[in-house]
């Protein structure tokens, strides 16, 4: 996992959408 990919995550977290942002990996809508 990049360093890029740790802070986008941290970044979506912090606004409450850590969930979709996962989602958005897997190719879930």
């Amino acid at each position: 996992m990049s360093v890029p990919l740790i802070e986008k995550m941290i970044e979506a977290d912090g606004k409450g959408e850590l969930e979709k942002y996962m989602k958005s990996l897997t190719g879930e809508k």
